[in-house]
């Protein structure tokens, strides 16, 4: 991590100025920034080919998912996550959730991989202490690939931060995010968190027990 830490540094103005679209974050409050579900192209013959052929449903059973520590070996593909038209309000490159896990020790950021494919990548918090209890278990960041929306790879996530913080002992866990036409509400609806009523720094927050499988099934965890 320490080594990632220095690569980012190195990339000056570069990290700070995409920082300033898709989030906000306190040092003070230890507040997460926007939850985001963003995409990259990947894949762009071959993937498609294949869900012609065998059908996206069958396409997710066929994937290898796992989530993987963020290494120096597979930084770089993260960092090639371009947007969709329009998610620029939703969202902050990857680079700026790495950079912050390198200072946050609660922060569990993990890259999303079908086999040895970088397909996507999550951030979680456990931090058992933190003064909101909004923000003491749940998802700071999800990002999935362009070609891989829609697959699974996302619930996918949703459930390996759900396992991992039944492991810890939560019961809860949570997710901020920011309504309008092409964000992230629906999916995460779709994945059980339902919105509290309560507003944080102008999103919605949204929460769902750690038990609870979201509508469908999951592509199968890679051993």
């Amino acid at each position: 991590m320490a080594e990632i830490r220095a690569n980012l540094l190195d990339q000056g103005p570069q990290v700070g100025e995409a920082g300033a679209t898709g989030w906000r974050w306190s040092p003070g409050c230890r507040a997460p920034p926007t939850p985001t579900l963003i995409a990259r192209p990947w894949h762009r013959t071959v993937v498609p080919a294949l869900v012609r052929s065998v059908g996206a449903r069958s396409y997710v059973s066929l994937m290898n998912l796992k989530l993987c520590e963020v290494t120096s070996q597979n930084v770089h593909a993260l960092m090639e996550f371009p947007l969709r038209p329009g998610q620029e309000r939703f969202v902050a490159p990857v680079a700026n959730s790495i950079a912050e896990a390198s200072v946050t020790p609660t922060a569990w950021p993990r890259a999303i991989c079908d086999g040895d494919d970088v397909v996507g990548f999550v951030m979680a918090n456990f931090d058992p202490d933190n003064e909101l209890a909004a923000f003491r278990c749940g998802i700071w960041r999800l990002h999935v690939s362009a070609d891989q929306q829609g697959r699974g790879v996302g619930r996918f996530a949703v459930e390996e931060v759900a396992r991992e913080a039944r492991r810890r002992g939560n019961e809860q866990m949570t997710v901020l995010w920011v309504q309008g036409d092409g964000g992230p509400e629906q999916f995460y609806l779709r994945c059980g968190l339902e919105p509290t009523g309560e507003r944080l720094f102008g999103q919605i927050l949204g929460a769902r027990s750690t038990h609870t499988v979201a509508t469908g099934t999951p592509p199968t965890r890679a051993s």
